[in-house]
C-alpha cells in the first residue's frame, strides 16, 4: 500500500471531505493523482494532511506496516528472543533474512544483522567479530545527535565499547533524555541505558562516576507516578551505599525495592536486584546480611512460582 493510499482509506474513516482534508494545499486533481501512486507530495502538505486526520506520524507509521512496527523492530524483538530463549537457529535465519533486505552499509538491516552476529556470538562462548563493535562505533560515533533509534543500538550493544567510549556517551544520552520529557519510549531507554552505565561504573570500582549517574536519573523530569523508575533509582543508590561498604543503609533500601518489585510482579527487576546485590557482594567482598539473603530467596521461589 502506498502513503497516498493509505491517506485516502483513513479520509474514508475519519468521514472528511477532499476539501476538508487537503485545505488550500492540494487541488482535488493533485490529491487523486498522489492516492493513486502517481506522484509524490510535499513533505509540509503530508504533516498538514496526517494533522488534519488526527493521527501522529508514529501512528501513521504503525498502520502502514500493517498495524505493526517496523520490521527492523520486529527483527530486533525476534534477536532477543532468540537470545534469551538460546535458539542458534533462530538467529541464523534473521541473519540470513537481514542480508538479503540490507542494501548498503549503515541501513537498519545491516545493523540488525551485526546486532544478531553479536548476540550470536555470546550464545556460542565465542568472541566477537572486532568490525561488529567497529562498525557500531564508527556509525554512533559519526550521527550528531542520537535518537530513539541509536539509543536502542547503543543499549543493545554496550558491551561491545571500551569503557571511555561509555562514559563519553553518557552526555548524550542525558541530553536526549530531557529532550524527550513527553516521549515514553526514548526516555525509557535513556533510563535503562544510565542504569547500565551505572553497572560499569561499579564494576570498574568508580564509585564518583556511579554516583553522577544516579544524580542524572534522579534529576531526569519525570511522571510522579512512574514506579519503574523510582524504584531503579533506589535500587541503585542501594548497590553505591553497599559499595561504599555502607551495609545497613544498603540493606534497607535493597529490601524495599525486593519487597515491592515482589508485591507488583516486577521479575525483571526482582532479577536485576538479586544480581546486583550478589554481584556487590563479591566484587567488594562483602559479607550479605543474613535477613536479607532470605529475603532473595524468598524472591526467588516466588519468581519460580510466577
Amino acid at each position: 500500500m502506498s502513503y497516498g493510499k493509505l491517506i485516502s482509506q483513513l479520509r474514508y474513516d475519519k468521514n472528511l471531505s477532499i476539501k476538508d482534508l487537503c485545505a488550500n494545499q492540494l487541488s482535488r486533481s493533485a490529491y487523486f493523482r498522489f492516492t493513486k501512486g502517481e506522484t509524490q507530495t510535499s513533505v509540509e502538505t503530508f504533516f498538514s494532511m496526517i494533522k488534519t486526520l488526527h493521527i501522529s506520524p508514529a501512528e501513521f507509521d504503525y498502520i502502514y506496516n500493517g498495524y505493526a512496527p517496523p520490521l527492523y523492530e520486529k527483527l530486533h524483538t525476534c534477536i532477543m528472543q532468540c537470545y534469551k530463549s538460546k535458539d542458534t537457529t533462530g538467529i541464523n535465519l534473521i541473519i540470513g533474512k537481514c542480508d538479503c533486505l540490507s542494501q548498503q552499509a549503515n541501513d537498519c538491516y545491516h545493523h540488525a544483522g551485526l546486532l544478531a552476529r553479536f548476540f550470536l556470538s555470546k550464545l556460542n562462548n565465542m568472541p566477537v567479530d572486532i568490525n561488529i563493535s567497529k562498525e557500531f562505533q564508527s556509525y554512533l560515533t559519526h550521527v550528531n545527535t542520537w535518537h530513539l533509534y541509536e539509543l536502542q543500538l547503543f543499549n543493545y550493544t554496550i558491551p561491545l565499547y571500551s569503557y571511555d567510549f561509555i562514559k563519553s556517551s553518557l552526555s548524550r544520552v542525558i541530553k536526549n533524555s530531557k529532550k524527550y520529557d513527553s516521549f515514553p519510549q526514548t526516555r525509557r531507554i535513556s533510563f535503562l541505558i544510565l542504569t547500565n552505565i551505572f553497572k560499569l561504573h561499579l564494576e570498574h570500582f568508580d564509585l564518583k562516576q556511579a554516583s553522577l549517574v544516579i544524580d542524572s536519573q534522579a534529576g531526569l523530569p519525570r511522571q510522579e507516578h512512574d514506579l519503574f523508575e523510582q524504584l531503579h533509582i533506589k535500587l541503585n543508590h542501594g548497590l553505591l551505599l553497599l559499595a561504599k561498604k555502607k551495609v545497613s543503609e544498603a540493606n534497607s533500601l535493597i529490601m524495599q525495592v525486593l519487597s515491592v518489585s515482589r508485591l507488583l510482579n516486577q521479575s525483571s527487576l526482582l532479577e536485576l536486584a538479586i544480581n546486583g546485590y550478589r554481584d556487590i557482594c563479591r566484587l567488594y567482598d562483602i559479607e550479605p546480611q543474613i535477613s536479607l539473603q532470605q529475603l532473595i530467596k524468598s524472591s526467588m521461589r516466588f519468581d519460580n512460582h510466577v
